[in-house]
């Protein structure tokens, strides 16, 4: 762990080591505003240093706190949604269940802090360092008190999605049940974090070291591995699916009931004979031939444009990245798959169902997505379904959408421009900064 002893305080045995001033939320306005002064260079201004203060509770929402010290400070249940944390300094700070959306913590200093329960969902935490810390102060005589003891690093069942963690440092932390869910992890340094239990799905751990780290039941369906430091990583019983790994890098970690892509050369067949068998069964509607089942198999490297595969099973299947142009995928099984990127210009999906699939910049063009009717049946439409889905930055543009079901999906950044939306069901969605252009909306389901 690192130590950082403090310098003491005038009179060291005034104030017990467990203690913190507390502070009115108006005090706490007075010295954010002297602050704004002191970075805007005016006279009067003073630099915020907070340091051991009792702030839990109170609100610093969309205020200015660029270079500012909260050593040690109780932040316990505190609002800093849209607060900007460039550089602070943060060390040993208790964030129990604190707010943070959309914070800009960038090149902070979060060592020792306690983040337990804390939401810092779509927050900004570019070259943090979050590393295990542990605060002291010094006595006459020599002799260091450990001030809040609390503070140990621990943060568990912190919410961080959709957040960047580009460059942060989270070596050795305790990050246990940690919800990432589509956040960038590019470059960020694990090793040794316990991330047991973790959320990773639709993350980007591009270059990240995870030497080490513990990763036991940690869901990292359609997370991104290219280039990551895996040595001695634990990822027993992990969800693996559809994620995008090297398998060779795989095989040396301790990875036992862990759920991994299945490579082409796996499958009990050639790819052009399934491709060739499901065609058959597609034209003489199920009676010769057999249906493709490629479930769970990295395909990204494939081309598939102009492909038929209606009604194919592709579910947890690799596609990230892939040309999809032209294709018929009309009823198809693509649930939990990754099509992170992915060109689907032209396609006809009516009736597939995309639940829970990873779809982060994926470009859905000039298709049509919408109900596929069951003739001579007295069951309801097939709706296209992308419920659950992780959109984060997808575009659909002059597609037919319509009464597509994307409740629960995320959609922060997408795009829908001239789509047909009548009917769609947008409930319960995560649609931050989701932008409509010239879409038919008339019946359109939303939570509000």
């Amino acid at each position: 762990m690192t130590v950082d002893a403090t310098a003491a305080p005038a009179d060291p045995d005034a104030e017990a080591p467990g203690t913190r001033r507390r502070l009115t939320q108006r005090e706490l306005d007075r010295a954010i505003e002297s602050h704004g002064r002191y970075i805007a260079g005016l006279e009067g201004g003073r630099r915020l240093d907070l340091t051991r203060t009792d702030l839990s509770g109170l609100d610093f929402t969309g205020r200015d706190l660029a270079d500012a010290t909260l050593r040690g400070a109780r932040l316990a249940g505190a609002r800093l949604d849209d607060t900007r944390l460039v550089r602070a300094d943060l060390f040993g700070a208790d964030l129990t269940r604190a707010s943070l959306g959309r914070a800009d913590l960038t090149g902070s200093d979060l060592r020792g802090t306690v983040l337990c329960g804390a939401r810092l969902d779509d927050a900004i935490l570019k070259s943090c360092d979050a590393r295990p810390g542990m605060l002291f102060a010094r006595r006459r005589g020599g002799a260091l008190d450990r001030l809040n003891p609390e503070a140990d690093g621990t943060a568990t069942e912190v919410s961080l999605r959709g957040s960047d963690l580009t460059d942060a440092r989270f070596a050795g932390r305790q990050m246990a049940a940690t919800d990432f869910t589509g956040a960038s992890l590019r470059g960020t340094r694990l090793a040794g974090a316990h991330l047991s239990r973790a959320v990773l799905r639709g993350v980007c751990l591009q270059d990240a070291d995870l030497e080490g780290a513990d990763l036991t039941g940690a869901i990292l369906h359609g997370a991104v591995l290219s280039g990551a430091r895996l040595s001695a990583t634990i990822l027993d019983g992990a969800d693996l699916t559809a994620a995008v790994v090297d398998p060779l890098v795989l095989a040396a970690c301790a990875a036992a009931g862990a759920r991994v892509p299945r490579r082409i050369m796996e499958l009990d067949r050639p790819l052009a004979t399934i491709l060739a068998a499901h065609a058959e069964w597609l034209s003489t509607l199920g009676r010769d031939g057999r249906q493709a089942d490629l479930s769970g198999v990295d395909l990204s490297a494939v081309a598939w444009d102009g492909l038929t595969l209606g009604a194919a099973d592709l579910g947890g299947s690799v596609l990230r990245g892939a040309r999809l142009d032209d294709c018929d995928l009309a009823m198809a099984r693509l649930t939990g798959a990754n099509l992170a990127e992915a060109s689907v210009r032209g396609g006809r999906l009516r009736g597939a169902n995309l639940g829970a699939a990873i779809l982060t910049g994926a470009v859905f063009a000039d298709g049509d997505l919408g109900t596929m009717p069951i003739v001579g049946s007295r069951s309801p439409d097939w709706t296209t379904v992308f419920r659950d889905a992780l959109a984060d930055h997808a575009r659909f543009e002059r597609c037919r959408l319509v009464g597509a079901d994307f409740r629960g999906a995320v959609l922060r950044g997408a795009v829908f421009e001239d789509c047909d939306l009548t009917r769609a069901d947008f409930t319960a969605t995560e649609t931050g900064e989701v932008r409509f252009a010239r879409c038919a909306l008339d019946g359109a389901r939303f939570e509000d």
